[in-house]
């Protein structure tokens, strides 16, 4: 197997202390939102998530995630190829 996952967290109030932008070069990543709600970012769209949702988000894209609820915004993260950090871009903050 090529690909990874990770178990994600994001508290209402961290999302001003991490506010960053973000894309994978070469990998392709699947976000599985477990619990709360949110705006899901990706490159110009922007699309409001809740448990239960699944967002492609493809090679190459700028995206990021906000959340909107007063609940942590729990989500998977499944990446394919697998996550290096030489892939990653973490871009200016926005």
């Amino acid at each position: 197997m090529s690909e990874c996952m990770s178990f994600n967290r994001r508290s209402p109030q961290v999302f001003n202390l991490r506010w960053f932008r973000r894309k994978l070069k070469k990998s392709s990543e699947v976000y599985y939102i477990l619990q709360g709600k949110g705006i899901m970012f990706i490159n110009d769209e922007t699309k409001e998530v809740r448990a239960g949702d699944a967002i492609y988000i493809p090679p190459d894209a700028v995206q990021r995630i906000k959340n909107t609820g007063d609940e942590d915004l729990i989500f998977l993260a499944i990446v394919d190829p697998a996550w290096q950090k030489e892939d990653e871009d973490v871009l200016e903050s926005g």
